[in-house]
C-alpha cells in the first residue's frame, strides 16, 4: 500500500469513528427521527457534490476514448479532443491512476491521424494537409510520453518517430516537386529557361512526371515556334565570273619520265596545303587549276555531281570574306558565289539540287544549286558554331547550336519539327 491510500484510510478511519462519538452527544438532544435526516441529508449533500466531479470526470475519459476508436469519427477531431481533455485535466489524480488507458488512446489517436495525412498524399495529392496532420501528431506523442508505461515507452516512441520520419520525407518530397513546378511555371520558351527546366527535373526526379513532361514540352513547343523561315523576297541574279587561275600561286612543274603508263582517266583529285586549294588530274597528277581559300580553311569543300543543268562542281567556302562559290570541278571557273554575311564554321549540307549553310548569326541559308539563287533562310535565333548532319532517306537536318541544342529542321515543310538537348559543347 502506498503513502496516498495509507493516508486515506486513516482519515477514513477518523471520520468514521468519531462519527460514534458525535452520535452520544446528539441523542441527547435530539430525537433518534431528527438524527437520522441529519444524517441522511448531509451524506446526500456531500454525494451531490462529489460524485458528479468524479463520475462526470471519468465519463468525459469515456467519451474521449469512445470517440478515438469508433470507426467513423474523424481521427483529427478525436486526437484535438484528447489532447484538449488531458490538458484540463492537468495534475489531476484520475489521470495518473488511467494514465496506461490514457496511453494506448494516444497511441490509438495517433496512428489514425498519421494515417490519414499518408491517404492525403496518394490520389488527389493535399500534401498541405498531410504537413498539419503530421504535425499535429508530433505534438501529441510529445504530450503523451507522461502517460506511458515504461516497458512500453520506449519501443511506441521509436516505432512512430521512424514513421514519422519516412511520412515526412515523402512530404517533403511533394513539397520540393510542387516549388519546383511553380518556378518551372514562371519559366520562358529561351534555352536557358528550358535548361533549368530540365535540370529542376533531373534535380527532384521528376522525369516520370506527367504534369512535369506537359510543362517542359510546352516549353519547347514554345522554342520550336520561334523558328520561323523567311523565303527570299526577290531572286538576285547568278554572280557568274570566269576567274583563271591566280597569278599569285606558285605552282612547280609536274615530274615527267621514267614513269609506269597509266590508264587515261577524266577523274579530278582535290588537295588542300597551307590555305590553297589543289584541283589534280587523277590519271597523271597533273595541275588542273588552283585558288586560294584561305588558311582558316582545313577540310575540302564538298563535291557535287553533274546534273543535266549543271557541270560537276565543288562548294569552296572562304572564311575570310564569308563568300561560297561555286566552281567548276574541272576548269576551276567559278559557276557562281553567294555572300554569307556571318562567318559558317561547318560544310554545307546537300539535299536535292539544295545547300543549306548554318552561320554564326544563327541562320540556316537555304540555295539553289544550279543558279546559287537564295531560296530563303531559317531563323534560328542562337549562334549556329558547328556544321550540321543529314539523316540519310528523310528530309531531315541537325543543326547544333549554343545552349546544348540541336535543331531539327524538315527542309520538305520547312520548319522546325524539334529541338534536342545533346549537352554538346
Amino acid at each position: 500500500m502506498n503513502r496516498r491510500y495509507g493516508l486515506m484510510l486513516i482519515v477514513l478511519a477518523l471520520i468514521w469513528g468519531s462519527s460514534f462519538m458525535f452520535i452520544k452527544v446528539a441523542v441527547r438532544e435530539l430525537d433518534p427521527a431528527t438524527l437520522i435526516l441529519g444524517r441522511l441529508g448531509l451524506a446526500a449533500l456531500t454525494l451531490a457534490i462529489v460524485v458528479p466531479i468524479l463520475v462526470g470526470a471519468r465519463a468525459t475519459l469515456s467519451d474521449v476514448r469512445d470517440q478515438v476508436y469508433r470507426t467513423s469519427a474523424d481521427p483529427e477531431e478525436a486526437l484535438k479532443e484528447l489532447r484538449q481533455f488531458t490538458k484540463r485535466r492537468a495534475g489531476d489524480p484520475l489521470l495518473q491512476e488511467n494514465s496506461k488507458d490514457i496511453w494506448l488512446t494516444y497511441v490509438r489517436s495517433i496512428e489514425d491521424v498519421s494515417a490519414l495525412a499518408q491517404q492525403n498524399l496518394s490520389g488527389e495529392v493535399h500534401f498541405g494537409v498531410a504537413r498539419r496532420l503530421l504535425s499535429e501528431a508530433q505534438k501529441a506523442l510529445e504530450e503523451a510520453k507522461p502517460f506511458a508505461p515504461k516497458e512500453q515507452s520506449s519501443e511506441e516512441t521509436r516505432k512512430l518517430t521512424e514513421h514519422f520520419a519516412e511520412l515526412d520525407k515523402s512530404i517533403t518530397k511533394f513539397e520540393r516537386r510542387d516549388k519546383a513546378l511553380a518556378e518551372i511555371r514562371t519559366l520562358h520558351s529561351t534555352p536557358d529557361d528550358i535548361l533549368r527546366a530540365e535540370g529542376l527535373g533531373r534535380q527532384e526526379g521528376l522525369q516520370n512526371d506527367p504534369e512535369y513532361n506537359k510543362l517542359l514540352k510546352d516549353l519547347k513547343d514554345g522554342l520550336i515556334s520561334q523558328v520561323s523561315y523567311e523565303p527570299s523576297p526577290t531572286v538576285p541574279p547568278a554572280r557568274k565570273e570566269a576567274e583563271p587561275m591566280q597569278s599569285g600561286l606558285l605552282v612547280t612543274a609536274r615530274l615527267t619520265g621514267g614513269s609506269a603508263s597509266i590508264p587515261a582517266r577524266n577523274g579530278v583529285v582535290l588537295a588542300m596545303i597551307r590555305g590553297i586549294l589543289y584541283a589534280l588530274a587523277e590519271n597523271d597528277g597533273s595541275l588542273l587549276w588552283a585558288t586560294r581559300s584561305g588558311v582558316d580553311v582545313t577540310r575540302l569543300p564538298v563535291r557535287l555531281p553533274a546534273t543535266e543543268t549543271a557541270p560537276e562542281m565543288t562548294l569552296i567556302l572562304s572564311q575570310a570574306n564569308q563568300i561560297l562559290t561555286a566552281r567548276d570541278l574541272h576548269n576551276g571557273n567559278v559557276i557562281w558565289k553567294y555572300d554569307l554575311h556571318a562567318a559558317c564554321l561547318g560544310q554545307p549540307m546537300i539535299v536535292g539540287l539544295r545547300a543549306y549553310i548554318p552561320t554564326f548569326d544563327g541562320k540556316v541559308h537555304e540555295i539553289e544549286l544550279v543558279s546559287g539563287h537564295l531560296l530563303g533562310w531559317y531563323k534560328l535565333g542562337l549562334p549556329m558554331t558547328n556544321g550540321g548532319a543529314h539523316l540519310p532517306g528523310s528530309n531531315l537536318l541537325y543543326f547544333p547550336a549554343d545552349s546544348l541544342n540541336v535543331y531539327v529542321l524538315d527542309v520538305s515543310q520547312q520548319k522546325c519539327v524539334g529541338i534536342l538537348q545533346s549537352g554538346h559543347k
